[in-house]
């Protein structure tokens, strides 16, 4: 009678954890990009990303990977490209930790890796910049 028990509790124990790992798989991925790389592979409602959200149009600057003594490189709408190269009418210009410039035609055009997040000088209360900080 005791076995029948603990038979059945471990089942219900086994079912129970087979019911949380299945839901566990639909949830999205927190560190998974924005849609705004819904072109890229990988991206989309099957993946877990928001589709929902609007794209921006143009170029999008997904990485940059810079390099002391060799040339630096940025991932642009999922191509690599080194600082003089040509995207189309637009020519890479000048390439920073978290944004490159291009000019062409139009003018001049600055793709940010955050588009979103402005960083701002971080200083005491007297206003005094704090050395070596920003937010």
């Amino acid at each position: 009678m005791a076995g029948v028990v603990i038979l059945r509790a471990c089942l219900l124990l086994l079912l129970g954890t087979a019911c949380t790992i299945a839901g566990a798989q639909s949830l999205p991925d927190p560190t998974r990009p924005p849609s705004a790389f819904a072109g890229v592979a990988g991206a989309g409602p099957a993946s877990g990303m928001d589709s929902g959200s609007p794209v921006a149009a143009g170029p999008q600057l997904q990485s940059v990977i810079m390099r002391q003594g060799a040339k630096s490189r940025a991932l642009i709408s999922g191509e690599w490209f080194e600082q003089g190269q040509t995207r189309g009418d637009s020519r890479l210009v000048k390439i920073t930790a978290d944004r490159v410039e291009m000019r062409g035609p139009q003018g001049r055009e600055i793709l940010k890796l955050t588009p979103d997040v402005e960083k701002k000088l971080v200083t005491d209360r007297s206003g005094k910049k704090l050395q070596g900080t920003k937010l």
